[in-house]
């Protein structure tokens, strides 16, 4: 099993982000959509309201569970799969002299 990719993740973030504006402007037309929301009909669809995500989400925590639960191919050679390895912000110099 792979790990969730970060680009999912990063999109629950948004949502989340998205979800709390709402939340505290109650006068838009979609709070009624998200929050007083209709009943479900069609079973395969799985709207936003659902899985409303939670407001203290973290994209490196979500990361981090994510990472812990799965099986990576070479998962012992970090603990820590947000810290940056050393050398990552090294400068390029294929067009330097």
């Amino acid at each position: 099993m792979a790990v969730k990719g970060l680009t999912t993740i990063r999109r629950e973030a948004d949502t989340a982000k998205l979800i709390e504006k709402i939340r505290h402007k109650t006068s838009l037309p979609v709070f009624s959509d998200i929050f007083d929301h209709p009943d479900r009909r069609l079973p395969f669809r799985s709207p936003v309201w659902l899985q409303l995500p939670a407001s203290d989400f973290s994209v490196g925590k979500r990361w981090r569970e994510a990472w812990d639960h799965s099986q990576v191919t070479n998962h012992c050679l970090t603990t820590d799969p947000t810290a940056r390895v050393p050398g990552f912000d090294l400068h390029d110099a294929s067009g330097s002299c």
